[in-house]
């Protein structure tokens, strides 16, 4: 009889860890469960601020591609203008050679005619001159 409440008693306290096991085994399940959980929840809470940041720092780019190309635009814009300017200025500079080319076209007959008749006078000149010395007779 010893023997059975012996065993009995061991039975009992077996009994009594198997349920202390079981329980713990359980609250561990459960632990995990909750960290499990909190741990997706941490992660779509991390992934949504990454996805605001993504959004926002995708805005500011678009912002700024948007403000360079209205610089780049105004830039282009002022370049134009410039080089038609530069074009405008040139046309003017030509047709003001143009017409002074114009202008010395009777002053260069003038200097042509001019120097024409001075060979002339200078041929006379010298015919004059070698006739009063009596190298040429007439």
């Amino acid at each position: 009889m010893l023997w059975g409440r012996f065993s009995a008693e061991v039975e009992k306290q077996i009994d009594r860890l198997i349920g202390k096991v079981s329980a713990k085994m359980e609250e561990i399940e459960v632990s995990m469960k909750e960290d499990v959980a909190d741990g997706k929840r941490l992660n779509e809470e991390k992934a949504k601020e990454l996805k605001d940041s993504l959004a926002q720092i995708e805005e500011q780019l678009t912002t700024a591609k948007t403000e360079i190309s209205e610089k780049v635009h105004t830039e282009n814009v002022k370049c134009y203008r410039n080089i038609s300017d530069l074009f405008r200025s040139m046309d003017e500079r030509l047709d003001k050679l143009t017409v002074m080319e114009s202008r010395m076209h009777p002053v260069r007959i003038f200097s042509l005619t001019g120097m024409i008749l001075g060979i002339v006078n200078l041929v006379v000149l010298l015919l004059v001159l070698l006739v009063s010395v009596g190298v040429i007779a007439f």
